[in-house]
Order: structure tokens, then C-alpha cells, then sequence
């Protein structure tokens, strides 16, 4: 699996400067954002989802966001993304 090779890749770039970039499917961008937050790592995840509309009316592609306040808060894939920081996106909904 590629998350086995980005762990490997990681283990070698100890004290490094280290940025990941990713795309596909949600169960992988998931566990690629558990490793870089145990790695202390900055990242961005382009998410790929249906879009009805393309800009924002249909509501279609919203994804749930992480916010500070305990009301859910979402992300509209079209209009605000498709590329999303990795601690922006709530992955585990």
C-alpha cells in the first residue's frame, strides 16, 4: 500500500523539513493524515468527490470541516476546494 511506502519514506526524513501532497481515495488520505500529524508534518489532501453543479448552489460536495466550536461546520469541494490543508478537513466523517 502506498501509505507503507509514505511511512518508510518518513522514518527516513526524520528532523527534515517535509511537506506531502495527496490525492485519492478518503480511507487513504485518512490514514496519510494520521501519520503526518504523528510525524508533526504539514500536508494538503485534493479530494475527489461528485460535483452537480461546479459552484457552490447544489451543496452536493460539501465535506465536513474541523472547526474550534462544537457545530458542524462544512467545505464546499467546487467552490472552496478541491485542495484543502490536511487539518481543515474533518476525514474521519
Amino acid at each position: 500500500m502506498v501509505t507503507d511506502l509514505l511511512k518508510g519514506e518518513l522514518s527516513c526524513r526524520a528532523g527534515k523539513e517535509v511537506a506531502v501532497y495527496a490525492c485519492g481515495p478518503v480511507p487513504m488520505l485518512k490514514e496519510i493524515a494520521r501519520l503526518c500529524t504523528r510525524h508533526g508534518l504539514w500536508g494538503q489532501v485534493c479530494l475527489e468527490t461528485l460535483m452537480a453543479c461546479g459552484f457552490g448552489a447544489c451543496m452536493g460536495c460539501a465535506v465536513p470541516a474541523r472547526e474550534p466550536s462544537s457545530h458542524a461546520s462544512y467545505r464546499l469541494v467546487c467552490k472552496d476546494g478541491p485542495v484543502f490543508d490536511m487539518t481543515e478537513i474533518d476525514l474521519e466523517r
